[in-house]
C-alpha cells in the first residue's frame, strides 16, 4: 500500500522557509490535511497554516533536538528536508522508522555521507532520494537524458545560469558565498583534478537569446555524482549569472583574493546582508548540459537545456513532484539520486505542466 492509502503524512522540515513554504502550499493543494510545515519556530508554521486555510498543519521541530524527534515523526511517512545539516543523525532516525526521505541540499559533503546509508535504508524499506532540485536535480536528469543519445557518454559539462533579481534566503546566500571560496576535486578523463570556486572558467552558448557566456567552476554536487550514476569519465559544473557585469565582478574579486575575506565571519555576515537586499538582474535560470561521447565509433556532441523563472519555485516544484510520486506509489528501499529512479523526459514534461515558464531545448551535432 502507498503512504497516501495508509494515511501517513508528509513532513517538510523548514516548511515555512523560502522554498519550503512553496513545497507545502503545492502539496497541500493535492493532499490537504496531509502536509506538515515543521521547524523550530512554531509561530511561523502556524502563520503558513493560516495562510493556507489550515490545509497545512503546523508543527514545532528542531532536528538537532533529540527529544522532539520521536513525537514529531509519529504519523509521518515522508520527510522533505529543506535545511542544511551537519550530521546524518536525523536521516538515520527516518531510515530506522522506515520513513521515506527527500533532501534538496546541493552539498556533496553531506550527500556522500547519506549515500553510505544505502544498505541500511534498503534493509529498513526506506526510500531516500537525493539531488532533488535544479542543480543538482534537473541537471542530473538532463545528463541522464543525454546519455541515451550516445553509445558511450564520455564527458558532461553542466552550466548553471542564475538570475540575481530573485530574493534568496540567508542560508542560501551564505552557502553560495562559502562555495565561491571552496577547494574541491573533479573527475577529468578518469583522473581526479583539483578545482577552486570561480578558479577556472569555460565558455558555452545558452538558448533563449542569451548567447555565448563565460561560466566559472563551482562546487555543485552533480559533478561528483554523475561519474557514479552515469559512468562518465569527466564531469564539471560551471556557474554564471544573468548579469554579465556581476559575473565579471565575482571573477575579478576571486583573482584579487577578495574571497579569502569571507573566512572572516563578520565579513561573511556583511556580504549576506548586502546580497539579501541588493537584487540585480532578472529571475531567469538556465540549466544546461553539454555532453560529448561516441555514436557508431564517431565523436558526437549534444546540448540539453531547461529554462525557467524563479529558482526557488523551480526547486520547490521538483521536490513536490518527487514527493507526490513517493506518496502515491511504491519505490525500492535504499539511497538514490533523482536520475536513478525517474525517467528524465517524463519528469520534465510534468514540470512544464506545473509551470508554463519552463522550456526544454535540445541540440545535436
Amino acid at each position: 500500500m502507498t503512504l497516501q492509502e495508509i494515511g501517513k503524512k508528509i513532513l517538510v522540515v523548514g516548511g515555512y522557509g523560502n522554498v519550503g513554504r512553496i513545497i507545502c502550499t503545492k502539496l497541500s493543494q493535492e493532499f490537504p490535511g496531509a502536509v506538515i510545515a515543521a521547524g523550530p519556530d512554531l509561530a511561523k508554521a502556524e502563520l503558513l497554516a493560516y495562510e493556507t486555510s489550515d490545509a497545512v498543519i503546523p508543527r514545532q521541530l528542531d532536528v538537532f533536538n533529540r527529544n522532539q524527534i520521536r513525537d514529531a515523526l509519529e504519523d509521518v511517512g515522508l520527510v522533505i528536508m529543506c535545511l542544511d545539516q551537519t550530521d546524518t543523525n536525523f536521516v538515520e532516525d527516518c531510515i530506522r522508522r522506515g520513513i521515506h526521505y527527500i533532501d534538496i541540499t546541493a552539498s556533496y559533503e553531506f550527500l556522500s555521507r547519506v549515500e553510505d546509508l544505502h544498505e541500511k535504508a534498503k534493509e529498513d524499506g526506506a526510500t531516500v532520494i537525493l539531488s532533488v532540485g535544479l542543480a543538482p536535480g534537473v541537471t542530473n536528469l538532463l545528463a541522464s537524458h543525454a546519455k541515451t543519445e550516445f553509445d558511450t557518454l564520455e564527458a558532461v559539462d553542466i552550466f548553471v545560469l542564475l538570475g540575481l533579481g530573485e530574493a534568496h534566503g540567508k542560508a542560501a546566500i551564505r552557502w553560495s558565498l562559502e562555495k565561491m571560496n571552496a577547494e574541491y576535486t573533479v573527475l577529468e578523463d578518469g583522473k581526479i583534478k583539483a578545482a577552486h570556486g570561480f578558479g577556472q572558467r569555460k565558455k558555452t552558448t545558452f538558448p533563449e537569446g542569451i548567447g555565448t557566456r563565460w561560466a566559472y567552476s563551482f562546487d555543485f554536487s552533480d559533478q561528483h555524482v554523475l561519474p557514479q550514476t552515469l559512468g562518465v569519465r569527466s564531469a564539471a559544473t560551471w556557474l554564471t549569472f544573468d548579469s554579465a557585469l556581476m559575473t565579471t565582478f565575482y571573477a575579478w574579486l576571486k583573482q584579487l583574493g577578495g574571497f579569502r575575506l569571507l573566512d572572516i565571519e563578520f565579513v561573511k555576515d556583511l556580504f549576506v546582508r548586502i546580497l539579501g537586499r541588493v537584487q540585480v538582474g532578472s529571475d531567469q535560470y538556465v540549466l544546461q548540459v553539454d555532453a560529448n561521447g561516441e555514436v557508431n565509433g564517431e565523436p558526437r556532441a549534444s546540448r540539453e537545456a531547461l529554462t525557467g523563472r524563479n529558482e526557488g519555485i523551480g526547486t520547490a516544484l521538483v521536490a513536490a513532484q518527487v514527493a507526490e510520486c513517493l506518496f502515491t506509489a511504491t519505490y525500492p528501499g535504499g539511497v538514490f539520486h533523482i536520475e536513478q529512479l525517474f525517467e528524465p523526459l517524463d519528469f520534465i514534461r510534468q514540470l512544464q505542466n506545473a509551470d508554463s515558464s519552463i522550456h526544454f531545448v535540445e541540440e545535436r551535432e
